[in-house]
């Protein structure tokens, strides 16, 4: 299994490319680890949006202003074999994960 770590903060104008390019992964054994920073925009409402589209674990926590702190908060709740990265406002290609594995 693969765990998507995705730190976010008021990603409203990007999360839903960077979810929808995990959600089209043929690679399906995988859960998607958010923990947003705080925000006060509808990264929340997207986040949860795709929630049966994805397996998706979402932590809130107030605001800390540090992307790093809050990657590192995911990865250790994250259970796959293999932990990759994706920020709210980037965006994986086709067969991303079945490339990294092969």
């Amino acid at each position: 299994m693969a765990s998507v770590i995705i730190p976010t903060y008021n990603g409203e104008q990007f999360l839903a490319k960077a979810l929808t390019s995990v959600a089209e992964q043929e690679e399906r054994d995988l859960e998607c680890i958010i923990v947003d920073d705080g925000s006060t925009d509808s990264t929340i409402q997207i986040a949860n949006a795709f929630a049966d589209k994805i397996p998706i674990v979402l932590r809130r926590l107030e605001r800390t202003g540090n992307w790093a702190l809050n990657s590192n908060l995911a990865l250790a709740h994250a259970t796959g074999e293999y932990a990759c990265f994706l920020h709210q406002d980037d965006f994986w290609l086709t067969n991303r994960l079945q490339t990294i594995r092969d």
